[in-house]
């Protein structure tokens, strides 16, 4: 390395060439070959080859200056030192640095190999490291390049930096462990070991806000998981958010599985997935399976989840007990479930057992029928407001009708046992009271039933 001062005054210099001194000390000088003219115990001469058989030791006695310093010429080494089959320079130091390169405009320290490394770090304590890399801030720190050339450094700022014309930037191996770990937080924290098995491990702890993985992008596929067999994506939390992707105008998280599951997600106590998106055009989730099964199943209770069916949107079932339902619809003030068709039906409901039911509706509207035809009974219905009633003897009878009354509602009545010259002769409604009373045109002596139905 060239040293523009035999004599330089700052700790830089001192270290470069107190290093470049040493280094010769070790490994001797090696200019054009001459004639021998110096031996053991002869003065070192310049401008000839000098051989020795004994180790020669040069000891600067002053501190704070170099031991020995060594000008080049432009275009051309300082120092050449070469070694056949072992270590050409070794530098080695208590307290300091063992080698310092230092460059204004060019490279530091530059190595260079054609089948091993260019460049090698080893640390054997316990607490040291075998390369480490500093630079000002918005540099990387280490930065490591493949390809043709050497690029000028980038203006990143990041602790160690991988670039490569057509291989990996950064590419981590491990038997066992994570390939790559990525933190974010204090560095005096402890970071929680990293899952076996994992390719790249991401850990943030700072907050809420904390972001282990963060996958972005602008056009294309934020994060995008692939597998053969198993899960393509698998996110586990166990209180907050599994599994977050956002994107500007591209596809935030996508998964890819030719036989297993393309994205998996579970949490023990938060969301296990969540889609949340301000589009007024688009879904939050857009599910599509073009095998002709169901699109999106969703299944509550232990066991197998049932068989998707053919030619379904959305399918769900539930297994716990009587109380289970399989799609649940609820809406504060507007329609808890729509059906809407062209040319089929629109809800559709049915029950494999004679107690089972197909559609229940409940609240203040349950169900809400419209079009050219509002509604198609298939089969026996069972409405709450209709019944029979008996009339042991006299002319009249209560009914308390379930639900209650409202202004617009009709109450219709008829026999239901055949008595010549009986017949309904009216029915009344008490709103308030919630009952309608059934007339007879006359008295019975014997018992009578009624059919009632009340409708709106």
């Amino acid at each position: 390395m060239a040293i523009d001062s035999p004599a330089p005054n700052s700790r830089r210099a001192l270290l470069v060439a107190a290093a470049g001194g040493a280094l010769a000390a070790i490994g001797g000088f090696v200019g054009r070959p001459a004639a021998v003219r110096a031996a053991d115990g002869d003065p070192l001469t310049l401008g000839q080859t000098n051989n020795e058989e004994t180790e020669t030791t040069l000891t600067q006695t002053v501190a704070g200056k170099p031991a020995l310093v060594i000008n080049g010429v432009d275009q051309f080494e300082a120092l050449v030192v070469t070694n056949a089959n072992h270590t050409a320079i070794s530098g080695g130091s208590t307290n300091g640095p063992g080698v310092v390169g230092d460059s204004a405009s060019a490279i530091g320290v530059a190595g260079t190999s054609d089948t091993m490394y260019g460049v090698r770090g080893s640390s054997g304590g316990a607490g040291g490291t075998g390369v480490a890399g500093m630079s000002a801030i918005g540099h990387p720190g280490v930065f490591g390049w493949s390809g043709t050339g050497f690029p000028d450094p980038p203006v990143i700022a990041a602790g160690a930096y991988g670039r490569a014309e057509s291989g990996y930037g950064v590419r981590g191996d491990v038997t066992i462990s994570a390939g790559v770990v990525g933190y974010s937080g204090p560095a005096s924290a402890t970071v929680p070991g990293a899952t076996a098995r994992t390719g790249v491990y991401g850990f943030a702890g700072q907050d809420a806000t904390s972001l282990g993985v963060h996958g972005k992008s602008v056009l294309g596929t934020g994060v995008l998981g692939t597998s053969d067999t198993g899960k393509g994506v698998r996110g586990a939390s166990t209180s907050g958010v599994a599994v977050q992707g956002t994107s500007s105008s591209g596809t935030a998280i996508q998964g890819l599985s030719t036989n297993g599951t393309g994205v998996s997600s579970s949490s023990t106590t938060g969301k296990a997935h969540y889609a949340s998106s301000a589009s007024t055009t688009n879904p939050a989730i857009l599910a599509q399976n073009t095998g002709g099964r169901a699109a999106i199943e969703g299944y509550s209770g232990g066991g197998a989840a049932p068989t998707a069916e053919a030619k379904t949107g959305i399918q769900g079932a539930a297994n716990q007990d009587a109380t289970s339902n399989g799609v649940l619809g609820r809406s504060s003030h507007g329609t808890g479930v729509w059906g809407d068709t062209t040319d089929g039906v629109g809800v559709v409901g049915t029950g494999s057992a004679v107690a089972s039911i197909g559609v229940v509706g409940s609240g203040g509207l349950g169900v809400y029928a419209a079009g050219g035809i509002g509604l198609v009974v298939d089969g026996p219905s069972i409405f709450s407001t209709s019944g029979k009633q008996t009339i042991a003897s006299g002319s009249s009878t209560t009914v308390s009708v379930p639900g209650g009354l409202g202004s617009d509602s009709i109450a219709l009545a008829v026999l239901q046992t055949n008595k010549a010259g009986v017949w309904v002769r009216a029915v009344t409604q008490n709103v308030a009271g919630g009952t309608i009373t059934i007339y007879l045109n006359t008295s019975v002596s014997s018992s009578t039933t009624i059919g009632w139905f009340v409708i709106n």
